[in-house]
C-alpha cells in the first residue's frame, strides 16, 4: 500500500471515530466555532455558549451512532470515503443546527450567506476529524507495538526462567517418575519371603520391564519444554507519555500549514477579494515556513519532554498569530475580523503539534518493530538452543539409565544367583542408591579428579562378582586417562555399556576385556568381547548409538562363537 493510500486507510480505520474525535474538538466547537457572530452584545454571549455545547452534544451523539454502526471499530476493511463523506455531513449540519437552536431562543442568526457557511464549516470539520483520526490511529499503532515488545521481553525472561528450572528438575523428575515405577512393581512382593533367587529375579525384571524402557523412552523424546504462561503487560499513561511525548520533536510542517491554508482559504474566498486572497496565501506559506524554523531551532536542543512539548504549542500560537499579523498588514491595518482570525489561530497549533505527533508515534513503532523483531529474534534463538539442551539432557539421563543403572541392577543380579549373604536389605539399598544417582545425575565422578585406574578397576571388579571377566590393559592408558576427564567418562561409559549388552545379549561365559594405546596417535582402543552371535535383525541399540555420537568410532562385529565390541577413543 502507498504512503497516500495508508493515510487514506487511517481516516477511515478504527480510529474514525473515536472519543478523541469528540473531546479534542469540543474546545473549538464551543469557542471560535461557535457563531458567536451573531451575538447582539455580550449579553448574548452566554446563550450562544449553551447552543454551542448543545450542537456539540449533538454532533457527538451523531458521532456515537457512527462508532456502533457503519465506522465501527474491527471492521475487515477501511472506509475512508465512508468516513470522509460522514465528517463532511458532520459540518454542513453544525450550521443549520445553529440557525434552528439560535431562532428558537429569539436570537437573531449568523447574516453570512448559508453557502458561506457550510464550506467553512464542512473543510473545518473534515480537516479536524481527519487529523485526529490519523493520530489516534498512529498512537494505537504505536501502543500495539510497545504492548506486543514488553510481552516480548517479559516472555523471554520467563522463558529463560523456566526453562533453567525445567533443566534443573529433569533430574529429579525422572528420578521420581522411576521411583513411581518401582513402587508399584514392588506393590506385589512379600519382602519376608524374598531369597537371593528372587531378589535377583526382581532386579532383573526392574532392569528390563522398567528401566530399559523408560530409557528408550527418554532417548526418543524430543517434546520441547513447556511453555511459559505470560501476562499481557497494561500500558499506562505513564508508558504512553514516556514512550511518544519523549520523541516528539518539531518536524517539517508542509501538511499543517497546506491544511491551515485550505481552512483560511474557505473565509478568504467567501469574504474577500482575489487580491486579498492571494497575498495572504503567499504571506502564510512565508510566515509559516520561518516560524517553523525558528521554533525548531528554539525548542529542539530542550531536553525535558514537558518542557519542549509546550513551547513548541507556544511557538506554533506564535506562528499563527503571526499570520493574522501579516494579514491585518495586508488589510491596511483595519477591518480585522475575529471571526477569521481567531479560528485561524486556533486551528494552526492543533495541525502542528498533531503532525508531530503522528510523526514522533510512528517513529517510536517503527524503533520498537525493530526491537520486537530483535527480541523474537532472541527468542527463537534461545527456544533452539534451550530444546537442544533439553534434549541433549534426556539422552544423558537415557544413558545412564540404560548404562549404569541396568550395568549395576544386572551385575547384583548375577551375584545374587551366585553368592550368599545378598538379601532384600541388599536390593533396598541398590535400588535406593540408583534413584539417587538418576535424580542426582551423576553416574560417576570421573571430571572430579578421580584416578583413572582405581575408577576402572573398581568397575571391573563390580562386574567379576557376576560374570568372569580377564583383562589386558596397557599401563599407558592410566595416564592418558587420567590427563583427559572427558576422556575417562567416555571410556568408563564404554565399559559399562559394554559388559551390560554382554550380559543381556550373551549366551553366558567370561567376558574379555582389552585396553590398548596407538603409539603413533595416542588413540586408546578398547575391546570387549563376550560369547555369542550379533542378531540378524539388531540394529544400534539406544547405548551404541549414545556411545557412537560421543567417541570417535564405535564396531560391533560377530566373530567365530564370539562378539566383539571395538570402541576407539580419539
Amino acid at each position: 500500500m502507498s504512503r497516500r493510500l495508508s493515510w487514506l486507510a487511517r481516516i477511515g480505520g478504527d480510529a474514525a471515530v473515536t472519543r478523541w474525535s469528540w473531546l479534542l474538538t469540543a474546545p473549538f466547537a464551543v469557542t471560535v466555532m461557535g457563531s458567536y457572530i451573531s451575538a447582539r452584545g455580550p449579553r448574548d454571549w452566554p446563550t450562544c455558549f449553551s447552543v454551542a455545547v448543545v450542537v456539540h452534544l449533538v454532533m457527538g451523539i451523531a458521532l456515537l451512532i457512527a462508532w456502533l454502526t457503519f465506522l465501527r471499530p474491527g471492521r475487515r476493511r477501511s472506509r475512508p470515503a465512508v468516513a470522509l463523506a460522514f465528517f463532511g455531513a458532520l459540518g454542513g449540519s453544525r450550521p443549520l443546527l445553529f440557525d434552528a437552536l439560535l431562532a428558537a431562543q429569539g436570537l437573531p442568526t449568523d447574516s453570512r450567506p448559508l453557502g458561506t457557511r457550510l464550506l467553512i464549516n464542512v473543510t473545518a470539520v473534515v480537516i479536524a476529524l481527519s487529523l485526529i483520526a490519523i493520530t489516534v490511529d498512529s498512537v494505537h499503532r504505536h501502543d500495539a507495538v510497545m504492548r506486543r515488545l514488553r510481552t516480548a521481553r517479559a516472555a523471554l525472561v520467563e522463558r529463560r526462567r523456566s526453562d533453567e528450572e525445567y533443566l534443573a528438575g529433569l533430574a529429579r523428575r525422572c528420578a521420581d517418575d522411576l521411583s513411581a515405577r518401582i513402587d508399584a512393581a514392588l506393590t506385589s512382593i512379600d519382602p519376608t519371603t524374598m531369597d537371593r533367587e528372587g531378589g535377583a529375579r526382581l532386579l532383573r525384571g526392574i532392569s528390563e520391564d522398567i528401566v530399559r524402557p523408560m530409557s528408550h523412552a527418554l532417548f526418543d523424546d524430543v517434546t520441547p519444554a513447556p511453555e511459559p504462561v505470560v501476562e499481557v503487560p497494561t500500558l499506562t499513561w505513564r508508558d504512553r507519555r514516556r514512550g511518544v511525548l519523549q520523541a516528539v520533536r518539531p518536524v517539517s510542517l508542509t501538511v499543517p500549514v497546506l491544511l491551515y491554508t485550505a481552512v483560511i482559504l474557505s473565509f478568504l474566498v467567501t469574504g474577500y477579494g482575489a487580491r486579498e486572497t492571494v497575498l495572504q496565501v503567499i504571506g502564510v506559506l512565508v510566515t509559516c515556513v520561518v516560524g517553523n524554523a525558528v521554533v525548531a531551532r528554539v525548542t529542539t536542543p530542550i531536553a525535558v519532554p514537558v518542557r519542549r512539548v509546550a513551547s513548541m504549542a507556544a511557538g506554533y500560537s506564535v506562528v499563527a498569530v503571526a499570520t493574522a499579523a501579516v494579514f491585518w498588514l495586508i488589510l491596511g491595518g483595519n477591518g480585522f475580523p475575529p471571526a477569521f482570525v481567531v479560528p485561524g489561530i486556533a486551528f494552526y497549533p492543533f495541525a502542528a503539534m498533531a503532525t508531530c505527533l503522528i510523526v514522533a508515534a510512528n517513529e517510536q513503532r517503527a524503533s520498537e518493530e525493530k526491537q520486537l523483531a530483535d527480541a523474537l529474534g532472541e527468542q527463537s534463538r534461545d527456544a533452539a538452543e534451550v530444546h537442544a539442551r533439553v534434549i541433549a539432557a534426556r539422552r544423558r539421563l537415557a544413558h545412564v539409565l540404560h548404562s549404569s543403572v541396568q550395568g549395576e541392577l544386572v551385575a547384583t543380579a548375577l551375584a545374587m544367583r551366585g553368592g550368599p549373604g545378598v538379601g532384600v536389605v541388599a536390593v533396598g539399598d541398590l535400588i535406593g542408591r540408583v534413584l539417587r544417582e538418576v535424580g542426582e545425575d551423576r553416574p560417576h565422578e570421573a571430571g572430579s579428579g578421580a584416578d583413572a585406574e582405581q575408577q576402572i578397576t573398581e568397575l571391573i571388579g563390580m562386574w567379576s562378582a557376576a560374570v568372569p571377566v580377564t583383562t589386558e590393559i596397557d599401563p599407558r592408558v592410566w595416564s592418558l586417562l587420567s590427563g583427559n576427564p572427558v576422556r575417562l567418562d567416555h571410556a568408563v561409559d564404554v565399559v559399562s555399556e559394554g559388559f551390560t549388552n554382554a550380559i543381556r545379549h550373551g549366551t553366558g561365559g567370561a567376558l574379555q576385556l582389552r585396553m590398548t594405546v596407538d603409539p603413533r596417535t595416542s588413540v586408546i582402543c578398547i575391546g570387549i568381547r563376550s560369547p555369542g552371535r550379533v542378531a540378524p535383525d539388531r540394529g544400534a541399540g539406544l547405548g551404541l548409538a549414545s556411545l557412537s555420537s560421543r567417541v570417535g568410532t564405535t564396531e560391533l562385529v560377530e566373530e567365530p562363537e564370539s562378539v566383539l565390541l571395538s570402541v576407539r577413543l580419539d
